[in-house]
């Protein structure tokens, strides 16, 4: 291959990876959540990190309370579709379980791309490629092969936390307290201005995530407050 088409390839991979991580953290922004972009600048690396080369995320947003969720950005290939899945480099999924283990919080793949303009998103936590994506091998590579069906997938209309639902049933459930109602409160009423047209069942999704609960317990609080029939 010319080694100035290599370049070109590269350069147009690396900016397509860009706008998924621009396109998202608008996203965040517009649904106010709560995150932090991560440096990636190697001379922020720790030593614990270079040593197991783990991979560092794109963003820390946080849910519940004081737990968060780390997201990678990835630009979703043109080929990917329901039959034929993603095919993601396998040595990357295992960098990024290492950084899960090392930051203690779940790791996330989120993939978009600019082929409906950005209007579909979708979300997998590293461990399940691990554990349901299929391995094949190349020449010079492994890849786990992850069928769409197998993510969260979101329209950008919707809040970005279902991409992360059922994240929460992995995480015991911290205390409830009087003050956190009118927290649930204020944020579904947030939910329901910012997208009027979305069903009930999705706001209470994201609110499960975004406030680390069950489905179920917090829908049964939002009729204890009268929000909901």
């Amino acid at each position: 291959m010319n080694p100035m088409y290599r370049y070109a390839v590269s350069a147009d991979k690396k900016q397509a990876g860009e706008e998924v991580e621009k396109r998202f953290k608008e996203w965040l922004d517009r649904y106010e959540l709560i995150y932090t972009r991560i440096d990636q600048t190697p001379e922020t690396f720790s030593k614990s990190l270079r040593v197991d080369r783990a991979k560092r995320p794109d963003f820390d947003i946080t849910i519940g309370k004081g737990r968060g969720i780390l997201v990678d950005t990835k630009h979703l290939p043109p080929h990917a579709n329901e039959q034929r899945g993603i095919t993601i480099n396998r040595g990357e999924v295992y960098r990024l379980s290492a950084a899960e283990n090392k930051f203690g919080k779940p790791v996330f793949l989120v993939f978009s791309s600019e082929v409906d303009n950005f209007s579909e998103w979708f979300g997998v936590q590293v461990d399940y490629i691990r554990e349901l994506g299929r391995i094949v091998k190349s020449s010079k590579s492994q890849f786990f092969v992850m069928p769409l069906g197998r993510f969260n997938k979101v329209e950008y209309s919707s809040n970005p936390s279902l991409l992360f639902y059922g994240v929460q049933a992995a995480n015991k459930e911290t205390r409830w307290y009087p003050s956190d109602d009118n927290k649930l409160k204020e944020r579904y009423l947030r939910l329901r201005n910012l997208d009027k047209a979305a069903p009930e069942e999705s706001i209470v999704k994201g609110l499960s995530v975004e406030f680390g609960r069950q489905y179920g317990g917090l829908r049964s609080r939002l009729r204890k407050l009268g929000i909901l029939g």
